[in-house]
């Protein structure tokens, strides 16, 4: 098993740390999605999507920041391609219609979906 470049680890600890500072700026419009989304009833609404997107990417990233491998690569690729949010239609439509109102909460789902992709790119060159 090949460890992923001391560059790209710290590239992508760098970039968590963006991530949580972009998270911390975000809480009230996670909190005011949140309260929309109660109110419609939806079965799994986007902000929790986005809660998890950001749980898995993170977790990744960070097995790969702080010991260069993560266990089954070619599990965590697919699970990385499916956690490609732009394929749920309801994100989707968040998403492209959110811009004036949540837009911290859109620059942390764009960190979060760039390391998804840095993620996937160094298991692929492992």
């Amino acid at each position: 098993m090949e460890i992923v470049q001391d560059a790209q680890r710290n590239h992508l600890a760098e970039l968590l740390a963006l991530q949580s500072k972009k998270y911390r700026m975000a809480n009230e419009e996670r909190g005011k999605l949140s309260q929309e989304e109660t109110e419609t009833n939806d079965e799994f609404p986007v902000w929790a999507e986005l809660e998890l997107l950001w749980s898995y990417i993170s977790g990744y990233a960070s097995q790969i920041v702080h010991s260069g491998v993560i266990q089954e690569p070619a599990n965590a690729i697919e699970h990385l391609q499916k956690l490609n949010l732009f394929n749920v239609e309801r994100f989707r439509a968040w998403y492209f219609s959110s811009e004036d109102d949540y837009p911290h909460l859109r620059e942390l789902f764009n960190t979060t979906n760039y390391i998804r992709l840095l993620v996937s790119e160094c298991l692929n060159n492992t």
